[in-house]
């Protein structure tokens, strides 16, 4: 039988959306990843062995690797294991570099070269085209693999994730609570989704939720793989990376600078998340809660 390893150990929520990928694969797959990602790649059948431990792989013969992140962490586990077929990206003489089929996604990349960011603001297409053109497969649409059963709720109670990670601050949209108290003087209930000691438990707070409103962040991929309606909000990254399946609807300002993959510092007043209005986003929920 097909031995194949997925190392992918970047962002959490990258982790979630890369799992689309086992849609398409077959045989045992074993699956590299950091231990607190773990719980999110738990009870999906596709992956028979999960893995924080270098000690699990280390020498042993697979027919196909997915080395899924353009960073010496992940590229590094390749020195470890032999293969007959390596799709994404490796490591020489200190550099990262891109198999023929991830060379595209490659160029957009932190790696990528000088109009790396210029090509980012440039692409229409999904992180999963390119997910699936790094490993000679087409995206078809195959949706995200988790092992969270999604809960049918039935109370409009809307889920806010108001934070973000420490990369990227300006993906944080500002009027959060503004939004919250507009949701509570028309009735809903609300959720504020905090960082959990288990991320089960975050897991569980998304899956209690009808809506879920975010950034471009590890809540907004779990709901949509929870099959939650989702409303994001984007203006340093992408809005057209993301996959909404249907489920959702993308808010951002119509500004030329949108996917500027600035971090922290915006020289525009307003800026692209300020431009964004609360009853933007209200009329969002209501016309997805409508639907």
């Amino acid at each position: 039988m097909k031995e194949t390893l997925i190392i992918k150990l970047g962002a959490l929520g990258d982790v979630v959306r890369t799992t689309t990928l086992l849609n398409v694969l077959d045989g045992n797959i074993t699956w590299f990843t950091k231990p607190n990602a773990k719980p999110l790649l738990e009870n999906i059948p596709a992956i028979t062995g999960l893995t924080s431990d270098i000690n699990d792989i280390s020498g042993r013969h697979f027919d196909e690797v997915f080395s899924l992140d353009d960073d010496i962490d992940g590229c590094s586990i390749l020195k470890q294991i032999t293969f007959d077929k390596l799709y994404g990206f490796y490591e020489s003489s200190g550099k990262i570099l891109p198999m023929p089929e991830a060379a595209e996604w490659w160029a957009m990349s932190l790696n990528g070269p000088e109009d790396r960011d210029e090509r980012k603001q440039a692409n229409r297409e999904s992180f999963q085209h390119y997910l699936f053109k790094n490993v000679g497969r087409v995206f078809n649409g195959e949706d995200y693999c988790l092992g969270y059963a999604p809960k049918d709720v039935s109370e409009n109670i809307i889920g806010l994730e108001a934070h973000a990670g420490d990369r990227w601050p300006m993906k944080i949209w500002p009027y959060y609570a503004e939004l919250e108290k507009k949701l509570i003087e028309n009735g809903f209930k609300t959720r504020k989704f905090e960082t959990k000691p288990d991320i089960r438990e975050y897991v569980a707070d998304i899956n209690e939720c009808k809506l879920v409103v975010s950034g471009d962040s590890l809540a907004m991929h779990l709901a949509l793989a929870l099959k939650k309606k989702v409303v994001g909000i984007f203006g340093p990254t992408s809005p057209y990376e993301i996959e909404m399946y249907g489920r959702g609807k993308k808010v951002f300002a119509n500004m030329d600078c949108i996917s500027c993959y600035k971090k922290a510092i915006c020289e525009k007043n307003p800026n692209c998340m300020q431009s964004i209005s609360v009853g933007d986003v209200y009329n969002v929920i209501m016309g997805l809660l409508n639907e």
